[in-house]
């Protein structure tokens, strides 16, 4: 894929570990999940540098197909070690309004603030080339929940030349909540970069490891991180010795699958010279559909680990019968990352309506007066894919905003100081994109102050203005407006009577709402929400929106963000894979029953690294793309129902037991079973359920029961005849 993105790309620049050698991130890999793991409750503080030796293997290689970025490791440039890291940002396209190209660490937490000093050599093929070095403190609005300080970066800006040059920057920490800090260069582009021997020091102490041996495991290409089973999935075992002697290492690796059994163990013996290094292909079985786990570690001469990891693969049903004809009504809100792989698996499922993944937002596509940033490219190349856009139009810009008001963070949740500049952008936007969008969003959750700093009266007056001036450019285009968040909370249905007031007349095709509650949804009581929503708009305006569910994920416990560690509360309700991806499950269906037409789940990308603790991502961690099971589960519903019409909620006697039964527009019936609650036997009548197909959670076949009598469990169950 060729096409580029306009966006500030952050990805990690170390691998981080914790002190007492447990692995936080190896390699590209997450450590194990079901059980909260110790990372939870302590956050990294080294980092790991030993030369780059394994190039594009740690590194995060997002930058290639998303930006137009080369990362690898070069053999010919190198101040210590093997290899210099080298950075090629000659066909990068700018990522940020000043042109630059960040390259972040983790968070790590350095108790107490006290002294620092982060170094790195650094050489580049031009002369005169600015760049920066910065460490960020982790204390904001939004990423740490505080509300009373900014991030405070401390920076040193200098000149990189086409000799190697060691570049410092040290004092005293900026003050920080949790004591979390990052640590970034930033690259101007166009230009070739090369990194070696990063060094940081806290308190005199050295933050950097400097392993004996390096390892990782990762596929040989993002395409086997979800592939067709039974088949195998190819991956490289790369280690490399630091050291000035022969070395003789053991490779171990347990795959286990999440939900079915299976186990299989592979070993392998691997000789290396003295400061040498080699690529060993694996290969690893997946005999059904599923998420498999791959524990692995390196072992010296003396059976002392060296390095561990957690590879994850992911393989669905390619013989699923799936949903044919009808239009999109399944969703993702997902950002830019990761396009190579995961659009492929979105369009092959029936997943065809994308939020966000172009922001429209005015702050983005007029950053300056009458200065248009149009992200053609992608929004042609999405269309030319078969997918549909939902166009999401808020979020002001500095210029636009009242210079009495401009103050604080984020600025973009301020009110237009004129509506009629508003009116004008979405008139541009709507114009410009009137061949491509018809599905159109007035704003996101402008009941919460972080994104909308005004009075439901004022989203009033955006929602009508917006709303005139679709219809007035593209009459055919459906518009939904609300978007509302705090969907269980009393006080959101006071938003919606308050905006009713002030503009009785206004009637949008539809209304969306994000439905977040990290409990299961029918103890949340998420169909009886979503009816007493539509009531609402009959008893007040004599009238009923179409619903969208443009919002809604579960919080999982399998997370990189350090941040987790600082939550104590959120760690207790953090969901496992298998719950999650039930939750996400059940909740879809419940909404189609409910009546909702469109249900976007958030988000197929993974936790903001950078932010607090935002860990709904169908994808274990952004920069890897490693599926989730819920992303399996939610690839399985999709292709299994397509635009099905919900008909009845079957009888079985037990308001604990769900039975739906929908009508695909290709006339084939799909009934889904679950429980709220354990496991309960079902009696079911013969037909159709003895004749039908029937699979689980993952899309595998289950076998044909030759009685009547069928165990429900929390996972859901299809039944397709």
């Amino acid at each position: 894929m060729t096409r580029q993105i306009h966006t500030l790309i952050l990805f990690w620049l170390f691998i981080g570990t914790l002190t007492n050698g447990c692995d936080i991130f190896a390699g590209g890999q997450t450590k194990a999940v079901g059980t909260p793991p110790s990372r939870y409750h302590r956050p990294q503080t080294q980092l790991e540098n030993a030369g780059f030796e394994l190039g594009q293997t740690y590194w995060k290689d997002i930058a290639s197909e998303m930006i137009g970025a080369r990362v690898s490791a070069d053999s010919a440039e190198a101040y210590e070690g093997q290899r210099a890291l080298k950075i090629d940002l000659t066909n990068a396209q700018r990522l940020s309004r000043d042109g630059a190209f960040l390259l972040a660490s983790p968070w790590l937490t350095l108790s107490a603030g006290g002294n620092f000093s982060f170094s790195i050599y650094i050489k580049c093929n031009q002369r005169q080339v600015k760049a920066v070095l910065r460490v960020f403190n982790a204390t904001s609005n939004e990423g740490m929940r505080s509300g009373t300080q900014p991030i405070k970066p401390v920076t040193r800006e200098f000149l990189c030349n086409e000799r190697w040059n060691r570049v410092v920057v040290e004092g005293q920490l900026p003050a920080a909540e949790k004591d979390n800090y990052r640590f970034a260069v930033k690259l101007t582009v166009p230009a070739v970069y090369w990194l070696d021997k990063v060094e940081l020091w806290h308190n005199g102490q050295s933050r950097i490891l400097a392993p004996h041996i390096e390892a990782s495991l990762q596929p040989l290409s993002t395409s086997n991180l979800l592939f067709k089973a039974p088949g195998v999935a190819p991956a490289l075992l790369r280690v490399v010795n630091h050291t000035q002697r022969q070395r003789r290492l053991h490779f171990v690796a347990h795959q286990t699958a999440v939900l079915n059994r299976f186990e299989r163990t592979l070993d392998a013996q691997i000789t290396l010279a003295p400061t040498a290094a080699e690529v060993k292909r694996m290969e690893f079985e997946a005999p059904f559909a599923g998420i498999y786990h791959i524990a692995w570690q390196v072992l010296d001469e003396e059976s002392t680990v060296m390095q561990s990891g957690m590879l994850r693969l992911a393989a669905r049903n390619p013989g699923l019968p799936k949903a044919t004809g009808g239009k999109p009504v399944w969703g993702m809100h997902r950002n830019g990352n990761n396009l190579e792989f995961t659009l492929p698996i979105l369009r092959d499922a029936g997943i065809h309506f994308l939020r966000n993944v172009a922001n429209l937002h005015w702050n983005l596509v007029e950053p300056k007066p009458d200065q248009w940033q149009w992200p053609d490219s992608l929004l042609g190349y999405l269309r030319s894919q078969g997918f549909t856009v939902l166009g999401k139009l808020a979020f002001t810009p500095d210029w636009a905003v009242d210079p009495s008001r401009a103050k604080g963070w984020p600025i973009q949740n301020k009110m237009p100081l004129s509506i009629s500049s508003y009116r004008q952008y979405v008139r541009n936007v709507v114009s410009h994109y009137a061949q491509q969008i018809d599905h159109w969003e007035i704003w996101n959750e402008p009941n919460l102050p972080r994104y909308l700093d005004g009075t439901p009266q004022d989203y009033a007056a955006l929602l009508a203005a917006a709303t005139a001036e679709i219809k007035a450019v593209q009459p055919q285009a459906q518009v939904a407006g609300y978007a509302l968040a705090k969907f269980f909370d009393p006080s959101t249905l006071d938003f919606i009577q308050a905006v009713i007031n002030s503009q009785p007349a206004l009637r949008p095709e539809a209304a969306s709402f994000h439905p977040y509650k990290n409990v299961a949804p029918e103890a949340a009581g998420l169909a009886e929400k979503i009816n007493q929503f539509r009531s609402l708009f009959k008893e007040r305006q004599g009238y009923e929106p179409e619903l969208w569910l443009t919002e809604l994920g579960y919080q999982g416990q399998d997370s990189v963000n350090t941040a987790i560690a600082l939550y104590l509360p959120l760690r207790e309700r953090l969901l496992n894979e298998l719950t999650q991806a039930a939750y996400l499950v059940r909740s879809a269906c419940l909404s189609k029953m409910a009546g909702v037409k469109y249900f976007f789940v958030y988000a197929l990308d993974s936790e903001r690294i950078n932010r607090g603790p935002d860990i709904y991502g169908l994808l274990d961690e952004s920069w890897v793309a490693s599926p989730k099971p819920a992303l399996l589960a939610y690839v399985t519903l999709a292709t299994l129902l397509g635009d099905a019409k919900f008909e009845k909620r079957l009888d079985v006697g037990n308001p604990e037991i769900y039975l739906l039964q929908y009508q695909r527009h290709d006339g084939k019936s799909v009934d889904i079973l679950w429980t709220s609650k354990g496991e309960k036997h079902v009696t079911l009548s013969k037909p159709p359920w003895s004749s039908s197909e029937k699979y689980d959670l993952f899309g595998n076949r289950l076998n044909r029961s030759a009685d009547s009598m069928t165990t429900a469990g929390p996972l859901p169950i299809y039944f397709v005849y």
